[in-house]
């Protein structure tokens, strides 16, 4: 049997507010416990970069310009992001016990799955869909990258690679790869909106295997409107 597509809403009515800290983080924890024996691979295996479009740069006049810089402008977000369909990967389910340790704003949605033959773990599959202050300027690259790199700073979390330019249902996203103490190892993907910001995360623990293929299917399934 497929597995079936999800939708995530902002409608005012499915806002959540969090009371919890400011600060950032992708990391999520939830009820279960760290199951620590006997595992053939670590997180470390984990593949810092996942599959994705990579993002085709171009300065035709048929096309905007995207600048590989974040000095120079770049075309603002054209729509914002008020809803999102996505599908739940082959051998994962939808789970609603994690949640953001340190949520990134204050007002969010979010969704979560997690292997079935392992459902307390930390290796997780995260949505979660920001809405923005009004006095967050999101218009240019530089502006995005700037608040990606705040909430990493806010989290004490150590990039492992560069930023990556790259691209989430044909929409400008800004990939990296992760580490937080104790020991949260994850990729982060960042789609801004004019007034959300999409946050998709994959948190590997000890299905490195697993966590890897349901992630490009988890980030190819989403679909932006």
């Amino acid at each position: 049997m497929g597995t079936a597509a999800r939708r995530l809403s902002v409608a005012s009515a499915l806002i959540a507010v969090t009371v919890s800290a400011v600060g950032c983080a992708s990391t999520v924890s939830g009820s279960g416990h760290l199951v620590s024996a006997g595992r053939a691979s670590s997180s470390a295996d984990f593949p810092s970069q996942i599959a994705t479009p990579t993002l085709v740069l171009s300065t035709s006049a048929a096309s905007p310009s995207v600048p590989t810089t974040t000095t120079a402008q770049a075309p603002a977000p054209p729509t914002d992001i008020t809803d999102l369909h996505f599908r739940v990967p082959r051998g994962f389910a939808k789970s609603t016990v994690y949640h953001p340790v340190r949520p990134l704003e204050s007002r969010f949605v979010a969704a979560y799955a997690v292997p079935k033959n392992e459902r307390s773990g930390l290796d997780v599959l995260s949505i979660l869909l920001y809405r923005l202050p009004q006095y967050r300027p999101v218009g240019t690259i530089a502006q995005q990258k700037a608040r990606v790199l705040a909430y990493n700073r806010e989290a004490q979390a150590k990039r492992l690679n560069g930023i990556r330019l790259t691209q989430v249902d044909g929409r400008i996203a800004f990939q990296e790869s992760l580490f937080e103490q104790p020991n949260y190892r994850y990729v982060s993907w960042f789609v801004f909106g004019t007034r959300h910001v999409l946050q998709v995360s994959c948190q590997v623990d000890q299905q490195v295997n697993k966590l890897a293929t349901a992630c490009g299917s988890w980030l190819a399934s989403i679909r932006l409107s």
